[in-house]
């Protein structure tokens, strides 16, 4: 059989191994969103354990209050630099209609692999054990190589950061490499520059204990929705700016340079097809900012829903006696979310009115992360990509939030380096996920080159 990628390193042998590996881990539905899948999660665990150890790393399972953590180590010289690769075994649930195959079992079609895990995050962690393989196969000893392979990331990795506090020692080392974020586009390559944190909330107000009619007390008291409507006009303005005093003091600002590429990027990776194919259109938000930069570099406040009142079909006149609406922000680095959190909180409350009862109730926050751009670790992995995909690689920032970036910069000091191979188009957490066979091949090449290059560095 021929695959679109091959070469030297990465033969036709090498490549149906990797896709029957990933076979057989897809088929695990290690869901760390239900407790009822624990037993999956150990079996991948399990797995992972039983790969590593045949490529000669010490390994251990390493058991949490839910689900396990792999952690793996080959140290060859004390020495030599020491590479910390992160990456998640558990997956997101497939209960989601539109599936047009068996989520849990791959399906080759059109160059791609699909099934639940392909591209967030078996397949790419799988990348990572594949480079391993080969630069153990070659003899390569030019640094030490250490894992965290952790079951909780799409629940929240709630047992991940205990791990590492209790592990600073252990895991001490010069960068972090993580393959779980997406290239330009499938031929022209890019890193993952920086993240966006996350405030997740929401605002109940209360004015009655049960609805009005609107003929006796409209005027006469606050109408909760027409409330929450307001509250969150004062919060977001019609420009796109968020309204919160100080809420940009403290937002990284990007030079005309680094903007001008990423209108290149956002050609590549939101094409007009890829539009079209979710059959949605780019509306720039902020003034003076591109959609793009509105999604990627740049802070957003969005409603995740809201209830109140009467919803049913036909009319009734009422005040509601209640509103409820879930928010979310997004920021970007150098904000912090309890200060942001802090000062929501303060402005929410300056403009309820006597006699509305409000409860707002904070449902997680997630610090925000950029690479150091000067970084020789990130330098070297755009050098390598260039020279393996023959195209200029790109600086490619996420609009979506990778906590782990922070947590290793702050728990560690080192940097992180978002090294993925998926596709924004994979439709991960959707119906039909997959990952580019040409890239889950590429990637290997590109991770033995990028080890081998660290090396000298």
């Amino acid at each position: 059989m021929s695959y679109p990628y091959e070469s030297q390193r990465v033969t036709v042998e090498i490549a149906a191994a990797a896709i029957n590996d990933l076979k057989e881990i897809i088929a695990i539905p290690s869901l760390s969103t239900d407790v009822k899948y624990k037993k999956d999660c150990e079996r991948m665990a399990l797995w992972l354990q039983d790969f590593l150890k045949k490529i000669e790393f010490e390994v251990k399972v390493c058991e949490t209050p839910m689900m396990p953590i792999v952690y793996a180590e080959k140290i060859v010289d004390p020495d030599l630099p020491t590479i910390l690769i992160y990456g998640h075994y558990d997956v997101m649930p497939a209960s989601e209609p539109g599936w047009k195959s068996d989520p849990f079992e791959v399906l080759i079609k059109g160059g791609k692999l699909f099934g639940r895990g392909t591209s967030d995050d078996k397949g790419q962690v799988l990348i990572q054990l594949y480079a391993l393989r080969l630069l153990h196969e070659e003899g390569f000893k030019g640094v030490n190589f250490k894992l965290i392979l952790e079951g909780e990331e799409e629940s929240g990795s709630e047992n991940l950061e205990p791990f590492i506090l209790q592990n600073l020692d252990k895991l001490k080392s010069d960068v972090v490499v993580v393959s779980d974020t997406t290239l330009a586009t499938e031929d022209i390559p890019g890193v993952t520059s920086s993240v966006r944190g996350s405030i997740l909330c929401e605002v109940a107000l209360k004015v009655a204990k049960q609805d009005m009619h609107s003929g006796v007390f409209g005027g006469m008291v606050v109408n909760p929705a027409n409330l929450m409507a307001n509250l969150i006009a004062e919060v977001k303005s019609f420009d796109g700016r968020i309204q919160i005093p100080g809420f940009y003091d403290d937002v990284k600002e990007y030079s005309a340079e680094f903007r001008k590429d990423l209108e290149i990027v956002d050609k590549l990776c939101f094409s007009k097809e890829v539009m079209a194919n979710f059959e949605i259109v780019k509306n720039p938000q902020e003034s003076g900012y591109t959609a793009f930069e509105g999604a990627t570099i740049r802070p957003s406040f969005d409603i995740n829903g809201m209830v109140s009142g009467f919803i049913e079909e036909g009319a009734k006149t009422i005040v509601p006696s209640s509103a409820n609406a879930k928010f979310s922000f997004r920021l970007v680095a150098n904000q912090d979310p309890a200060k942001i959190m802090r000062d929501f909180k303060i402005f929410i409350k300056s403009k309820v009115p006597h006699g509305v009862e409000l409860v707002l109730t904070e449902h997680g926050e997630y610090l925000p992360y950029a690479t150091d751009e000067d970084s020789p670790y990130l330098n070297s992995a755009l050098e390598v990509l260039e020279d393996i995909f023959v195209n200029k690689a790109y600086l490619v920032p996420c609009g979506g939030s990778i906590p782990i970036g922070a947590l290793f910069k702050e728990a560690l000091q080192i940097e992180t380096i978002f090294l993925g191979f998926g596709l924004e188009t994979d439709n991960i957490h959707g119906p039909n996920e997959h990952i580019s066979i040409k890239n889950f091949l590429r990637g290997m090449d590109v991770l033995c080159e990028y080890y081998k290059k660290i090396a000298s560095i």
